[in-house]
């Protein structure tokens, strides 16, 4: 993972999380030079948060991810401390606002994490006030299935025998995630079903329902 720490005190934090074989210098290229370019960019702590979008789980992956958001927002400042070896953040600092934006893949695992994040918080008064702070982007989503054969292709490109039908089933060697990913899909259908579940208990809830959805080249 990469992190971006403000000179400032921010207000809000935007955590990236990549798609599927992505990576988060791979994915966001161009992100060191645009990010001059964002008004109010001082006031944002950004992550491009890592994890492995090839040989694991989308589960594993959430899990992972709802761990390193409790860590994270629980004390920005021992993060911060970790990385940079300074703690310009006051004891007890917290953002107003954890905006995460999801791309592809990124989006079943953001929606994964967050669904264990919620059923951990009746217990857990420390993950309910930070997940209260978390609202979504997504990015080109994959929660409803993406192309396997094109995500296979873009896993083995540079592979001479990589072409045509034999892309997907070889792939599947490689990663788990072609199966999960495809349309109909027993984990899509279940994270479809976990997520309208939680809705009705918490209608509207802010950290499930995106508050935009971009499609893009």
């Amino acid at each position: 993972s990469r992190v971006y720490w403000s000179v400032d005190l921010p207000d809000t934090l935007v955590l990236f999380v990549h798609g599927f074989g992505g990576g988060p210098e791979a994915t966001w290229p161009l992100f060191p030079d645009l990010l001059p370019q964002v008004p109010d960019a001082g006031r944002l702590d950004i992550v491009l948060y890592g994890y492995d979008g090839v040989g694991a789980q989308s589960g594993t992956s959430a899990s992972l991810l709802r761990g390193f958001l409790e860590r994270f927002l629980a004390d920005p400042g021992a993060t911060m401390q970790q990385t940079v070896g300074s703690r310009d953040r006051p004891g007890g600092f917290r953002y107003a606002r954890s905006l995460i934006v999801a791309h592809s893949l990124g989006s079943v695992v953001a929606r994964r994490a967050l669904l264990e994040a919620a059923r951990l918080a009746a217990t857990a008064p420390g993950i309910r006030a930070w997940l209260a702070t978390v609202r979504l982007v997504l990015f080109a989503p994959a929660h409803c299935g993406a192309n396997a054969p094109a995500l296979a292709l873009e896993l083995l490109t540079g592979l001479p025998w990589a072409l045509g039908r034999l892309a997907p089933p070889v792939a599947k060697f490689f990663s788990p995630l072609l199966a999960e990913l495809s349309p109909g899909s027993d984990a899509l259908q279940k994270l479809g079903q976990d997520t309208r579940t939680e809705l009705q208990k918490r209608p509207g809830a802010p950290y499930l329902v995106a508050r935009q959805v971009v499609w893009a080249g």
